[in-house]
């Protein structure tokens, strides 16, 4: 009986004991968003520099940061809402696209 109510305990304590490690979290990729009002082939002239760029700063694509695209296609209705879908840093060509940025992002004070 001894032994039973001794290996709960144990149990117990080393139970209690797991909860106060912490995971290390991994460091988070950031994201910089390109929003376009023209397709992905008419802005290519803008990527491929900023691309170039990057990478001569010491950032890669996949490895250190993630570039992600989106084009309206002539379309300045979807704007607002593939800004939107942009989160970390965009990237804007434009007055129609600066604005959809603009409406879909909140700065701190």
């Amino acid at each position: 009986m001894k032994a039973k109510i001794l290996a709960y305990a144990l149990s117990a304590m080393l139970f209690a004991l797991c909860g106060s490690v912490d995971a290390q979290q991994a460091a988070k990729i950031p994201r910089i968003g390109y929003l376009s009002s023209v397709s992905a082939s008419a802005a290519s002239f803008r990527t491929e520099p900023l691309r170039r760029g990057l990478r001569e700063l010491g950032y890669g694509e996949g490895k250190n940061i993630v570039i992600e695209q989106r084009y309206a296609e002539g379309t300045f209705d979807r704007l607002p809402a593939l800004a939107a879908e942009l989160v970390d840093i965009i990237i804007t060509t434009g007055p129609a696209p600066t604005r959809a940025a603009k409406g879909a992002t909140v700065i701190p004070l």
